[in-house]
């Protein structure tokens, strides 16, 4: 028996389903339902009935879910109380992500949210490659990660998220757009063709410590050679300087929230790019997101349907 399926056990009881269960806790249902059924076997009775409007307690089950509710209130107490003596702060958040404007725009959305009279709290945004968000949430170094799968690395990322029991969730399918500078020559397009941009120089952020070309933060396009005119950055910023202010380029989401991007930098739609770009969020397999973490993936796709 563990924490972790009675935070399951309380949840489905709160909630009335396993199905909502999941959702709340932002992890597969068949995740649940085996912690239950682990649960059911170690204990030796059946503690849900289930049927097609949610599930029910036994009588059994009721009597297990009344006992084991101290314990986790318990747990609790010892969290606040401890927890803050002992240097953990009462808000704690740390993701690691590309580089992405809405995922910054979230972020500040969060801090934002905090209670001005709390004393202290611990917060993280770290931007950085694929590697290295599936290697801080595998090592629980962060809460949870911002990532993107496309047609051409889809298999082989899947298999690391599997290696690491990493899972992911689809946030927004986007279209590959092209990012340039108001007075670019491209500007004034409703779409560009994937050939037309190896004509320009090619904005790309550093990834000299990854070991393939997988974890890259740019899509790779079909037919798309880049440019031999490469500019690397190492930041958000840097690079959206650079773009608008030269005739360099660079290929991602599409995604410009306002306030969060230089006003002198567009997106146009790339035609017929041969992919697309799924962004979406991962964690640790059958964990429990922390309130923090559940609040912060809501504004993320607050904020995703806002650029829409």
């Amino acid at each position: 028996m563990t924490l972790l399926q009675l935070h399951y056990l309380l949840e489905i009881a709160e909630s009335g389903s396993i199905n909502k269960a999941s959702k709340n806790l932002f992890i597969s249902q068949s995740s649940i339902s085996n912690a239950i059924r682990e649960l059911e076997d170690e204990l030796g009775f059946v503690i849900f009935l289930r049927h097609n409007k949610g599930v029910e307690f036994t009588d059994e089950g009721r009597r297990f879910y009344e006992a084991a509710l101290p314990l986790l209130e318990h747990e609790k107490k010892i969290m606040k109380v401890y927890g803050d003596k002992n240097g953990y702060p009462s808000t704690r958040l740390r993701v690691s992500s590309h580089h992405y404007p809405f995922v910054s725009q979230a972020f500040v959305r969060f801090v934002q949210s905090i209670d001005p009279s709390q004393s202290k709290y611990d917060l993280r945004l770290r931007e950085v490659n694929t590697r290295y968000i599936m290697e801080d949430v595998a090592a629980e170094d962060s809460d949870l990660g911002v990532l993107f799968l496309s047609n051409v690395i889809q298999e082989y990322i899947n298999r690391l998220l599997s290696d690491r029991q990493l899972e992911f969730h689809l946030l927004k399918t986007v279209i590959p757009h092209a990012f340039m500078s108001r007075d670019h020559p491209l500007a004034h397009r409703e779409y560009v063709d994937v050939q037309e941009l190896g004509n320009y120089p090619f904005v790309a952020f550093d990834t000299e410590r990854a070991t393939s070309l997988n974890f890259s933060e740019e899509i790779a396009l079909t037919d798309f050679q880049p440019s031999q005119k490469t500019i690397l950055v190492n930041d958000r910023s840097s690079a959206y300087n650079v773009e608008a202010n030269t005739d360099a380029i660079s290929v991602g989401t599409g995604l410009l929230p306002f306030g969060f991007h230089h006003p002198g930098v567009i997106a146009i739609p790339i035609r017929s790019p041969g992919d697309c770009i799924r962004i979406g969020w991962i964690q640790k397999q059958n964990a429990v997101l922390s309130q923090e973490a559940r609040t912060f993936v809501k504004m993320l796709k607050d904020c995703l349907a806002e650029v829409d």
